[in-house]
């Protein structure tokens, strides 16, 4: 893929992700960042990456910027070459220019149509979504057992099971060698990744979960990001509405910030495991390898593993 990269320069934003990796690595619909990015390249018309190569241009993506093929053609087929495809609210995603870097003043200014930066946690919630609304159809290579509906559009990787019981609505991407059920209640958009776990009665609700993670009979994780490794105790519950109805507000590097969403639940960091019972206020942080006692009330961040939460 002809295209720099521009790398974020920060990622302490996305804690409790990115902490011994970049951005450009982390999973989405079970595929990382870059690999997402290099297929929305790949799916260019070949005449436009022939006719870009050919001018002899420079694009550039910041690593934070999810820049779909139909923003790509459309900066690609610009009959200027200097194009910027900025957003109002929160700045440049991508840039091609003869140099490195864009010269303003000639510049042409494209809003994004398909494409978001993605700036904080919540924002990988945003890019989930997204891509999982391109599914048109279901891929189902695991086994759907008797008594399991899927009312939506599934693509689900071998060795993974959907016991009897389990109801899918929306869009869900299933990873490999999952055991999911019974009895539980799916609401797309969702990705699972591979080796996950989701046991009896329990709901996902617009979620990623990563690798080789379990949640235990009768939990729920709602509009959350779990990580890789994890264990939720039988009875863990990820609160996500506040009851004014008011847009979740979360800290992000020190500074309490407003989602723009009403349904928002917890960013779980990889190898964290809770108590059973354990109940998360929306919009927290359990860091990467911290715990929880049983009956636990998290209502505010857990950062270090040398806590349990048990003061919260």
């Amino acid at each position: 893929m002809p295209i720099t990269i521009i790398p974020c320069p920060n990622y302490d934003r996305y804690f409790p992700f990115c902490v011994d990796e970049p951005l450009e690595a982390f999973h989405v619909c079970n595929q990382p960042l870059r690999v997402l990015q290099q297929r929305e390249w790949n799916r260019l018309h070949n005449q436009l990456k022939e006719r870009f190569q050919s001018r002899g241009l420079h694009l550039s993506l910041r690593e934070e910027a999810f820049v779909s093929t139909d923003d790509l053609t459309r900066m690609l087929s610009h009959e200027k070459e200097t194009v910027i495809l900025e957003d109002k609210k929160y700045g440049r995603l991508a840039w091609l220019a003869p140099g490195s870097q864009p010269e303003d003043d000639d510049a042409a200014i494209l809003r994004p149509h398909s494409s978001l930066l993605i700036l904080n946690p919540w924002h990988l919630l945003d890019l989930n979504e997204l891509l999982l609304n391109r599914l048109d159809r279901n891929e189902i290579l695991g086994e759907v057992k008797p008594g399991a509906v899927i009312d939506g559009r599934v693509r689900m990787d071998g060795g993974s099971v959907l016991l009897p019981g389990t109801y899918i609505e929306g869009h869900v991407v299933i990873g490999k060698n999952c055991k999911i059920g019974p009895n539980c209640y799916l609401r797309g958009p969702i990705s699972i990744g591979d080796n996950v776990h989701i046991g009896n009665a329990v709901e996902v609700k617009a979620s990623i979960i990563g690798h080789d993670s379990s949640v235990g009979h009768l939990s729920y994780v709602g509009d959350s990001i779990i990580g890789n490794y994890v264990n939720f105790g039988a009875g863990t519950i990820t609160a996500n509405f506040r009851h004014d109805g008011r847009h979740h507000r979360m800290m992000v590097m020190g500074e309490l910030m407003d989602t723009g969403r009403r349904k928002l639940g917890a960013f779980v960091g990889h190898h964290v495991h809770t108590g059973i019972h354990t109940s998360i206020y929306p919009g927290r942080i359990l860091g990467p390898g911290t715990s929880t006692l049983p009956g636990t009330i998290v209502r505010k961040n857990i950062t270090d593993s040398s806590r349990d939460g048990a003061q919260n």
